[in-house]
């Protein structure tokens, strides 16, 4: 009776019954196959192994467990195949087996695939050492294997932990192949500073970030399967694990001369999961600047623009909206993110992985039945001309966009790389809101200096006579950050941040000024709109700089910080409704 040599989970095709050698017939001659006719000729004729280290050299044990011509374990005694090299195998078989059906069958089997099918004898212990031998070896090279993701893990874990206890935003890991070891940056308040207590070889920091895009990453957030040295690539990683993140990475592999480095933006999930994200006003806008916002959101059809630098919290910003709009619930919510880092209670949110797919998300988006749409960046003249459609037929559309100034959104929609035509402007439906905001370090409370005391190293008397004379601030109220720090702060002097805005709701004389490319009115208009000092909250018609203006008149920021955003010396102070002269 015929038994399969086969293992159920062995590799191949099961012979043909029919084609089996039976034991009493002498197997066919082909390509060089020895056959022999009886034991007693076998032991003349091949040779005889009976110990391991009499064995050639192989490259494969073919009938090892997994491989394509796997032997049941009860086999192991009897019979091994082992590869010498591409062409050449070498078959073997205990004295009493070499006539068995089952070996036949192998035999032929090889033939069929390899030119040259060499026979031996081999004892059953060797035969036994040989599949030991070599399960310990395959079993080593899986330890190695889980040893080597473990340390990886370990080594990206350790780095993403020193950050959240840090407060750092963004870790920059750099792998450069002139550098000696791998270079870790963290960006804490807006500072970037190089991590000296993480001491990375180059190879383990390639390793860690390399295990984290392949085992680490959402299912869905990455173009590439796997990690790729030089190509960009990006992907969202749930950290410390899929069932109870605390955190979210947005990971983005950037490829330069010479390496690459990948940058991590930690995203508290704490911040949506519970389903309530703080109010515009813990952000750090204005009780007034909230007002507006809220009151465009409320609008049936509008766009809503939002801009700033890279990493000044923009797209929380419109998250924060959305989950506070006072219509939210008897809205139809979707939000198209590259990609999705936080959840938004409520909103259905589709993450893409980039234009082409939120363009074809977009569209889908539109079949919905949609009241409102969030993008989360508008980059092409085909987007922008969508997303303007959108607005145009009767829908809320919110997305963001990189410009200095809110005034400046404007000059950027309208030019050949977003193609909005400016006749479209004044319609009182169209424009909704315009924003601008930037991130700015809040001083720390435990280690803040009084400004009117502090050296000029730290106070610039340039700096004291603008506040002063040019916007009448009161120095005697104002702090600025200690250069030493203390531990509260980590000896940054900074503890938080905060955001600086402006919000401008178009009038119909400013979207008149839009139409006709009389940018430069439409922002006097604006900031004529504004009734207070500079040292007041309400920030009607004032810019991110006056906003922060009224953040160091009550000792929240430094004044120094504010002033390496716009140099307050050439500042241009407009008229406002009360009365102060233009500078």
């Amino acid at each position: 009776m015929w038994v399969p040599f086969f293992n159920k989970d062995g590799g191949g095709e099961e012979p043909n019954p029919k084609n089996v050698v039976p034991a009493s017939a002498p197997a066919p001659a082909k390509n060089n196959l020895v056959v022999a006719a009886s034991n007693s000729e076998i032991k003349k004729q091949i040779q005889c192994y009976s110990s391991n280290g009499e064995l050639p050299a192989f490259t494969e044990l073919l009938t090892a467990l997994g491989k394509q011509y796997a032997a049941r374990e009860d086999l192991h005694q009897s019979l091994a195949a082992l590869l010498l090299n591409d062409q050449t195998v070498l078959l073997l078989g205990s004295a009493n087996f070499q006539r068995d059906g089952q070996y036949l069958t192998l035999k032929q089997r090889l033939a069929n695939k390899y030119e040259n099918v060499r026979e031996a004898i081999a004892t059953p212990a060797v035969l036994l050492r040989l599949y030991s031998e070599t399960t310990s070896t395959a079993v080593k090279k899986i330890e190695r294997k889980e040893g080597e993701e473990a340390k990886s893990f370990g080594l990206f874990k350790k780095i993403v932990q020193t950050a959240i206890r840090d407060r750092v935003s963004d870790v920059h890991i750099c792998c450069m192949k002139h550098s000696s070891g791998t270079v870790i940056l963290f960006r804490t308040d807006g500072r970037v500073n190089k991590q000296s207590t993480l001491n990375v070889p180059l190879q383990d920091g390639i390793a860690a970030v390399a295990y984290a895009f392949n085992k680490m990453a959402e299912q869905g957030t990455s173009v590439h399967g796997n990690f790729i040295a030089h190509e960009h690539q990006e992907c969202v990683i749930p950290f410390p694990d899929k069932e109870n993140p605390t955190h979210k990475i947005r990971y983005t592999k950037i490829v330069g001369s010479g390496g690459f480095r990948v940058i991590l933006r930690l995203l508290p999930t704490a911040l949506s999961d519970s389903g309530v994200p703080p109010m515009l006003e813990a952000l750090g806008y204005s009780q007034d600047q909230s007002r507006h916002l809220y009151a465009a959101a409320r609008k049936s059809s509008g766009l809503i623009v939002v801009s700033g630098p890279t990493g000044s919290g923009k797209s929380t910003a419109l998250k924060t909206l959305m989950t506070h709009s006072p219509t939210r619930h008897e809205r139809i919510q979707y939000s198209l993110e590259d990609p999705v880092e936080y959840k938004i209670f409520g909103v259905f949110q589709i993450s893409v992985n980039d234009e082409n797919e939120m363009i074809d998300a977009l569209k889908k988006v539109l079949r919905g039945d949609p009241d409102e749409v969030m993008v989360g960046e508008v980059r092409s003249k085909e987007m922008m001309s969508m997303l303007k459609n959108v607005v145009l037929s009767g829908h809320q559309v919110m997305t963001t966009i990189h410009t200095p100034s809110a005034i400046e959104i404007i000059k950027r929609i309208t030019a050949d790389e977003m193609g909005v035509p400016r006749d479209i402007l004044d319609g009182r439906n169209f424009l909704s809101a315009l924003v601008h905001q930037r991130l700015i370090a809040t001083l720390c409370d435990g280690c803040k200096l009084p400004a009117y005391n502090a050296p000029e190293s730290i106070f610039p008397s340039e700096l004291r006579t603008s506040l002063t004379t040019k916007f009448g601030l009161d120095i005697s109220k104002m702090f600025v950050a200690n250069p030493c720090g203390c531990k509260q702060c980590g000896g940054s002097g900074a503890n938080g941040q905060t955001i600086l805005a402006e919000v401008i709701r178009p009038t119909q004389e400013m979207r008149k000024c839009f139409r006709d490319g009389r940018d430069g009115e439409a922002e006097a208009m604006w900031r004529y709109t504004r009734t207070h000092h500079f040292d007041h909250e309400d920030c009607t018609g004032k810019t991110f700089i006056e906003h922060g203006l009224y953040k160091v008149s009550i000792g929240l920021i430094d004044p120094v910080m504010l002033d390496t955003l716009e140099p307050l010396e050439s500042y241009e102070v407009f008229p406002s409704q009360i009365g102060e002269k233009s500078e």
